[in-house]
């Protein structure tokens, strides 16, 4: 291989290894980079120089359309194999090329050629052929690369005037220049071109058969084409005539097809028209321009039975017309035919109208008639008779609706209100005209607009509907608790169906209270009946226990360590005696001794006692207004009462500096109406009541004083720590305490609670925290204005003899221990049976019986010796009863009753006025 510029490439490319002629062509530079000897032989070059200096950049256009195509499919990664034809100087040669990508340095693209020869024409080759055409009787010649005639045969010279002497262009002998261009584009860029043409002529434009060969100059060596052209016209005008003749034939075929089509179209379109008609749920009628009928489909006759004959084609309107009005009973002025006359004028003069036609038999048709523009009248009837029926229902349902009690009202999609009925209205305090047109959120408050847009809203769109409880906002600015239920809407807006449910709110918090108080008071019936189990059994203990302690204290020297003991006994019996008597209290405050008591000396004793035993560091302190203010009750229970309030006080101070103030007062109170009260009804017997007001202050009122009369009222006010609201709920609850395990027993307040109660009275409390609690103590005041005065009898000793009958063998000698000490002389027994049987030998001038014993009662027993002495003095005695106190005890005859434990001084006093003479 020699030596040249690209010798590096064609060395590092080893081309001379290939057996076929293969080179390396720049795609942008159109020349030969790299070549083998092969190559070099192929393009009839003498040098492989020669060959690399060789410029290719005079290529046709479609040359380069295939070399660009080729730069497509090597980035697609193809490789190319095509026949191409070149043109070296020794003529043109044949030859299939397989085409690959090869990579340049600078991105510059590049191909590898391998070419296998498949022909190859020398120059000389080329000239005897064009002399053997010479003689041929189809026109041929060559052109040269400019596209300028070189030579021509004869027949050349005549059919199409191209002449070696007179200068000729192939491109110009096309009659259609595009054409022309791209056929001369086809044959340079290699491949052969036949097809046919029309081309200019002596004698005009004329048909041929054309083929370009691509060929090589014999002169001169370069590229050439050689084109061979056979006059076709006369054929192509025959074939035009033929195909003109068959066209018109297959236009007329085509249009006797379409003339049956259209004819069968129109009788399918006919046909479709009345089965369309017929098949209308419309009445149907059409009446040309002479007023006869044309078409009346079934229905037409379905809703006119009685015309059916005169619906026929052909038919004159008038006399269905007629028809209908006999039969109808139509008349104007008395006159059918001038309904007649006036019902076609009708027709005729209004252009289209709708109205309803009602029948005798209560149907109801919507008619509607119009002209059309070649005269004819078209007349439907629909029967509407179901949707009259339909609105009058729907009329009466919104009848219903508007006198609902609920509320209804409906809104569109955007949440204004559309429809209202008066009671929806009426619920938040206006009518519907108040409320159409504005949006829903209108009627609440924003934080419950906020709810329902993001919680109740969702809600609703993903189940359809949505129902609870919520609080609207009146015009006024008032509250409306309400039911709310709402449904959506096709149309994207919202059913609302309201109900007002404050009266049933206030009759559930009503029923609620009262459950409340039905447990409130089996737990205290409960409470009190395990309060009567034990104080029964432990009021004879202390009775017991009191009574051989207090002898002790009278044996005893005043100042002797026994007698310091004998009164420790006594005051821990004391002590347990006061804790039953509050356990009693709020178990059974009915049971209340009813005296003349003076509200300033329960007020002056309380304060007396409690002067001892309360901490140098609180100060007490009373406001009691001149006069003796009078209240009916139990003298100790309502010091009691005051106790109980004075010493929850002293705890509540603590070690702290303090007071406790007590008041007193005779007023008429203004207390808070019960919520529970009806308007003009009675009052309720109970009524618990709560108030809270932001600075943290808590209000309670218990029970309800009568109304318009005056009451004593005990104030009891401390400067302790006060109590939170939670606290104030559950301060009268039995047990119920906020000290340590261990300091109180939770009876306190319970015991004030029952004993207030039972005295007919009511609690008002007031605390806050930190800032000292405030109770009010309010009884009815007494009609007399002070206690009557009680003579005291002397003590009456001597030859009396007294029977004590109780089952408990200590309280029962206890009692007979006293009375001997007094100087009584005393019988004893165990039952009511062993007192008669010790009756029937003995004398006795008084009984003392305990009231519960087994076999016999007190009672029991106290009627079975009346019997006999009915004036001998029977004295009841009790630990606790649930059916004895002292009015049943004296309606039963008794002479006295006397609750246990009983003093022997208390019971000497009550025996003393007995015993006369």
């Amino acid at each position: 291989m020699a030596a040249g510029p690209d010798a590096g490439l064609s060395e590092r490319l080893r081309l001379d290894t290939f057996k076929r002629p293969a080179w390396i062509f720049d795609l942008d530079s159109w020349r030969i980079l790299a070549a083998n000897a092969a190559a070099v032989h192929l393009w009839n070059r003498r040098r492989l120089d020669e060959l690399l200096q060789a410029d290719f950049s005079e290529h046709s256009p479609a040359v380069a359309e295939r070399l660009q195509s080729y730069r497509r499919r090597f980035e697609a990664g193809e490789t190319v194999e095509e026949d191409w034809t070149f043109y070296p100087p020794g003529g043109p040669v044949a030859a299939r090329c397989l085409c690959s990508h090869f990579d340049l340095p600078g991105f510059r693209a590049a191909m590898l050629v391998e070419a296998t020869v498949l022909s190859r024409t020398p120059a000389e080759g080329v000239t005897r052929s064009l002399e053997a055409l010479r003689h041929a009787g189809a026109a041929v010649a060559m052109f040269g690369s400019d596209g300028r005639l070189i030579a021509a045969n004869p027949a050349a010279h005549v059919q199409l005037g191209w002449r070696d002497d007179e200068p000729c262009r192939l491109a110009d002998v096309f009659s259609d220049p595009k054409h022309g261009a791209e056929a001369i584009a086809w044959a340079e860029g290699g491949a052969i071109f036949d097809d046919e043409a029309v081309l200019r002529t002596p004698l005009g434009d004329r048909w041929f058969a054309l083929r370009l060969n691509p060929a090589h100059d014999p002169a001169s060596g370069e590229r050439a084409l050689v084109v061979s052209a056979t006059d076709i016209n006369e054929r192509r005008r025959t074939e035009r005539l033929l195909s003109e003749s068959e066209q018109a034939r297959v236009a007329s075929e085509r249009q006797a097809r379409e003339l049956a089509a259209a004819q069968r179209r129109a009788a399918e379109a006919e046909r479709t028209l009345r089965e369309a008609i017929e098949s209308l749920d419309q009445g149907f009628l059409l009446v040309d321009r002479d007023d006869r009928i044309v078409l009346a489909n079934r229905r037409y006759a379905e809703l006119y039975p009685a015309l059916t004959d005169l619906l026929q084609p052909g038919a004159i309107f008038h006399e269905l017309i007629q028809r209908f009005a006999e039969l109808e009973g139509l008349e104007i002025d008395g006159s059918a035919d001038a309904w007649v006359e006036w019902r076609i004028r009708q027709m005729r003069e209004r252009q289209g109208h709708f109205w309803e036609q009602n029948l005798r038999d209560g149907r109801t048709f919507l008619v509607n008639e119009r002209e059309t523009a070649s005269g004819t009248v078209v007349s439907l009837r629909t029967d509407i008779t179901p949707i009259k029926r339909t609105q009058a229902a729907l009329h009466e349902r919104v009848l219903a609706i508007e006198a609902a009690n609920d509320g209804i009202a409906m809104t569109d999609a955007s949440g204004a209100f559309i429809f209202m009925n008066p009671a929806h209205a009426a619920m938040f305090g206006g009518t519907p005209d108040d409320f159409l047109g504005r949006p829903w959120e209108c009627l609440y408050d924003p934080e419950v607009v906020r709810m329902f847009r993001e919680d109740h809203i969702p809600d609703l769109i993903a189940a359809g509907t949505w129902r609870g409880e919520t609080e609207g906002r009146k015009l006024d600015g008032s509250r409306l608790e309400q039911e709310v239920s709402l449904s959506l809407l096709e149309t994207g807006g919202l059913l609302c169906v309201t109900r007002d449910i404050g009266e049933r709110r206030a009759a559930e918090a009503e029923r609620n209270r009262l459950q409340t108080q039905l447990f409130q008071s089996q737990k205290m019936d409960s409470l009190g009946r395990l309060a009567g189990g034990i104080a029964h059994d432990f009021n004879n203990i202390l009775a017991s226990m009191l009574g051989y302690a207090a002898f002790l204290q009278e044996d005893l020297m005043p100042d002797s360590e026994q007698a310091r003991y004998a009164g420790a006994i006594v005051a821990a019996g004391k002590r347990a005696q006061d804790l039953i008597s509050q356990i009693l209290a709020f178990g059974r405050p009915r049971e209340v001794s009813r005296d003349m008591v003076r509200a300033d000396e329960v007020v002056t004793e309380t304060v007396q006692l409690l002067a001892s035993t309360l901490p140098p560091t609180i100060r007490l302190s009373t406001d009691i207004p001149a006069g003796a203010f009078v209240v009916e009750g139990d003298r100790s229970q309502l010091i009691q009462v005051l106790m109980n309030l004075a010493v929850n006080a002293r705890d509540s101070i603590g070690t702290a500096d303090g007071r406790i103030d007590f008041s007193l007062r005779c007023h008429r109170p203004v207390w808070p109406k019960p919520r529970n009260a009806a308007k003009d009804g009675p009052e309720p017997e109970t009524e618990v009541q709560l108030e809270r007001e932001r600075d943290g202050t808590g209000r309670l009122w218990l029970g309800q004083p009568a109304a318009g009369k005056e009451v004593v009222e005990f104030t009891v006010r401390d400067s302790g720590c006060g109590m939170p609201f939670e606290v104030m709920q559950s301060i009268f609850e039995p047990f119920f305490t906020t000290k340590k395990r261990g300091q109180g027993t939770g009876l306190g307040l319970a015991a004030v609670h029952g004993l207030v109660t039972g005295h007919g009275g009511a609690i008002a409390v007031e605390s806050k925290p930190g800032r000292g609690t405030l109770f009010r103590i309010l009884l009815p005041a007494a009609q007399s204005s002070a206690p009557a005065t009680v003579e005291t009898q002397q003590l009456r000793t001597g030859t009396y003899r007294i029977l004590v009958v109780d089952d408990e063998e200590g309280v029962r000698s206890m009692l007979a221990t006293g009375l001997a000490r007094r100087g009584f002389a005393t019988l004893e027994a165990d039952s009511g049976a062993s007192a008669l049987r010790l009756l029937d030998s003995q004398t006795v001038d008084a009984v003392i019986s305990d009231q519960t014993m087994p076999g016999m009662s007190g009672v029991e027993l106290m009627r079975a010796l009346h019997v006999h002495r009915p004036n001998l003095p029977v004295i009841l005695c009790t630990g606790y009863s649930e059916t004895l106190d002292a009015e049943t005890a004296a309606a039963a005859g008794a002479a006295a009753f006397l609750r246990k434990p009983v003093s022997s001084d208390a019971l000497i006093e009550v025996l003393s006025p007995l015993l006369k003479d």
